[in-house]
């Protein structure tokens, strides 16, 4: 039964997952980083940027935190795998950190698919210039999130597709 953890364990570990766990980690630290500089700089009225920020700020924290996880359970499965077998606590917490892992990944697309919509439908209405109005949304912020969340479509596909 253990061996068949550890096997559960190395197969999350390719280099392509590794890949696309990075990016996603440097995506959320774009997320957070962008959404912490528009939080407090957005006029009241902006009510729909304001919103937006705070999804980009709630999906860039989500996606260092799966990142994390991700490593975690990579160096709990070496540790375990580099001391055989017979130490089944190391596959334990490693399959525990991937459970999480998954919790996460869940949660974290579900955040980022409504992230997109969000920003998909400040497209037609977005306002750039007049910030008393409540499809106000800067520029530089309206674009992030669009790249942030296109690039979210973008890596589950390829988590999908190619890491398997």
């Amino acid at each position: 039964m253990v061996a068949d953890f550890v096997k559960i364990l190395e197969q999350m570990m390719n280099p392509r997952q590794a890949v696309t766990s990075f990016i996603s980690a440097a995506t959320g630290l774009a997320a957070v980083g962008a959404g912490t500089i528009y939080l407090y700089r957005l006029p009241d009225t902006a009510i729909h940027a304001k919103r937006l920020v705070v999804v980009l700020i709630i999906y860039g924290v989500l996606q260092m935190l799966l990142a994390t996880a991700y490593f975690v359970t990579c160096m709990q499965t070496t540790i375990a795998v580099s001391k055989g077998v017979k130490d089944a606590f190391q596959i334990v917490v490693g399959l525990l950190v991937a459970l999480v892992y998954v919790a996460i990944s869940l949660v974290s697309m579900v955040v980022g698919v409504y992230g997109f919509y969000k920003t998909v439908a400040l497209v037609s209405s977005v306002d750039y210039l007049d910030n008393t109005s409540m499809t106000y949304c800067p520029q530089i912020l309206f674009y992030t999130s669009l790249v942030v969340f296109i690039l979210h479509i973008v890596l589950i596909a390829t988590k999908c597709c190619c890491c398997k």
